[in-house]
């Protein structure tokens, strides 16, 4: 029988296998996006996320 700390450990080493398979523009491109949520986790209603994320996305892909 599975307990929870057992399939939470199943999904995070499916999520470490799939973020290593990431090319090196797609990691930083995951980071970038992510240090983005973080910055507007703690408001309620984050204003200008979309372009924050767009600016991210623009500076990645050059």
């Amino acid at each position: 029988m599975m307990t929870v700390s057992d399939s939470e450990s199943d999904r995070h080493k499916k999520l470490r296998a799939i973020l290593e398979e990431l090319t090196d523009e797609e990691q930083r491109l995951f980071s970038a996006v992510l240090k983005v949520e973080q910055q507007k986790l703690h408001m309620e209603r984050p204003r200008h996320i979309q372009d924050d994320l767009w600016k991210v996305l623009t500076e990645t892909i050059r």
